[in-house]
């Protein structure tokens, strides 16, 4: 079923994201927490951290044959409490892009999706509604897969 290749194609996402050294980049980043999803505001979760989730998948191609063609974004969150504005901005921008960076260099999810293409970035910068010395950084690609119903 789709929702089951979804949910696991956006576990393989973490799990892929969770091997990365992030602490090459700072100490700060040694101990990251890692979400699979969005969550709710007030939720008590302790950055730094990256949250990853799918947004709404799209058709692309549904003709005669017996295969959907499928297009998912798929967002990075990256999110660091820092006193240093300069290190705030720096480190959550380091740290999405290089989360980013490894789901673009393996191009198919661990052989998930037939491709895996960048759409978007967002630099990091300071979210004061997160809170205080908060500085978040955020990335989307595109996941393009194909889906057979009656095999899946």
């Amino acid at each position: 079923m789709l929702h089951k290749k979804l949910s696991d194609i956006e576990d393989t996402i973490l799990d892929m994201i969770q091997t990365v050294d992030y602490s090459a980049i700072s100490p700060k980043l040694n101990n990251i927490t890692f979400l699979k999803g969005r969550r709710e505001k007030g939720a008590k979760i302790k950055p730094p951290l990256i949250a990853v989730y799918l947004d709404s998948a799209n058709i692309t191609h549904a003709g005669m044959s017996n295969h959907e063609e499928w297009q998912v974004p798929v967002v990075i969150i990256g999110l660091v409490i820092d006193k240093n504005a300069n290190d705030g901005r720096e480190l959550s921008t380091e740290m999405v892009m290089k989360a980013r960076d490894e789901l673009i260099k393996d191009r198919s999810i661990r052989g998930k999706v037939r491709d895996v293409v960048g759409t978007g970035f967002t630099m990091g910068d300071e979210r004061g509604e997160v809170g205080r010395n908060a500085f978040g950084a955020g990335a989307e690609l595109e996941l393009r897969f194909r889906y057979r119903p009656e095999l899946n």
